[in-house]
């Protein structure tokens, strides 16, 4: 059996977080001494409570790891855990990321654009949807990868929206990603699993009960460079994605309404704080750097302005990528906290180039990273 199958054992033992799973390796190594060790060696874990442990010892007594992402693999849900190459950039860098996930469709559909989250009320009115429309549809326009969470409301609208437009979508469960929920989107979950992806990190079987919802929020904030909250009253939900996008260093934008709507009361509330005003698609675009080039996005705006300057700084930093290292200096701009991901997109290196770049800069003190996978030039 492999490590990620003992990673996918592991994660669904009650209790076992990113946060245990993260003790029990430092503990015991790999995950196949953490699936396999003594209960007395797991009672003596650090940072594992005795009943997690106990629970572990019981449910490794009639679970097969290899025959498990088997039978999830014969019913056409994918599983990609951190290990695997597969696994989203976005949230590789994340602290408390999910170990696995669960994905019908195309596991690296969220990495074929630049991806954007654009979330809201349940309970929309008329001037919501149709701002969330408007968004959705020049965001897939533009080639960016609209993620959500399936939800009745702001969620639905900007799903069908980018479908109609014949761009990429990919939705969040809070449940597994064969039970869908709400009901009513089941259809709409079938067609975003076959043109895109249904993401979850619940296994298959999983009710989307009221406490799963913070953590699907947390994986649309992680998959994402920035969250568009389009219409929110205070206590919506959405607002809770837009405070993990700002912990983990996204953009938080948010589109005004009325001052005496209560379904945009949320919104105002973002925008008298961090949140960044939008209006329309091209405004989430400027927020993020990111420019229109033939109708899709291309790297930073004005990104060759100043790389004469940054190709100076950068030469012999990293042999053999003096050009890299310019590109990912001038994305970085000055004094600007960039997450990985963004960088990615602004400048168009694949994961591991982008890695082995910023790991040499900051070796040479041009880079420093910060918590949460973000970046800021020196």
């Amino acid at each position: 059996m492999q490590d990620r199958d003992y990673i996918v054992a592991l994660s669904l033992v009650p209790g076992v977080g990113a946060r245990r799973l993260g003790f029990l390796l430092e503990r015991f190594g790999t995950p196949r001494a953490a699936w396999e060790a003594a209960p007395e060696e797991l009672a003596a874990c650090p940072g594992l409570p005795p009943a997690v442990a106990c629970e572990l010892v019981s449910r490794r007594r009639r679970l097969d790891p290899a025959g498990l992402v088997r039978r999830y693999e014969r019913t056409g849900v994918k599983v990609v855990t951190y290990l695997d190459e597969e696994y989203p950039a976005g949230l590789r860098l994340v602290a408390d990321r999910p170990p696995v996930l669960f994905v019908r469709g195309d596991p690296q559909a969220a990495a074929r654009g630049p991806a954007v989250a654009v979330v809201g009320t349940r309970r929309p009115t008329p001037y919501g949807l149709e701002v969330t429309a408007d968004i959705a549809v020049g965001l897939a326009e533009a080639g960016v990868v609209v993620i959500s969470g399936l939800a009745l409301g702001i969620d639905t609208a900007a799903h069908r929206a980018v479908l109609d437009a014949g761009g990429t979508t990919v939705a969040v469960l809070a449940g597994g990603v064969m039970e869908s929920h709400p009901r009513e989107n089941r259809s709409l979950a079938e067609a975003i699993g076959r043109s895109a992806a249904v993401i979850s990190p619940f296994p298959p079987g999983t009710i989307a009960v009221r406490g799963n919802f913070l953590r699907r929020n947390r994986v649309v904030a992680g998959l994402a460079l920035g969250v568009v909250v389009t219409e929110a009253p205070v206590g919506s939900g959405a607002l809770t994605t837009a405070a993990f996008a700002r912990a983990l260093g996204r953009k938080v934008m948010a589109v005004p309404g009325t001052v005496t709507s209560p379904a945009s009361a949320g919104c105002l509330e973002l925008l008298r704080g961090a949140g960044r005003l939008v209006r329309d698609a091209d405004d989430v675009l400027a927020e993020l750097g990111l420019a229109r080039t033939g109708g899709r996005t291309s790297g930073k705006a004005g990104q060759d302005r100043g790389r004469g300057r940054d190709a100076g700084e950068a030469r012999g930093a990293v042999p053999g990528e003096g050009a890299g290292a310019a590109t990912v200096l001038s994305a970085l701009g000055r004094g600007e906290v960039v997450p990985f991901a963004l960088l990615m997109a602004r400048t168009g290196l694949e994961a591991s180039r982008l890695g082995t770049i910023l790991g040499v800069l900051e070796v040479k003190g041009l880079v420093s990273r910060l918590p949460g996978g973000n970046y800021v030039r020196k």
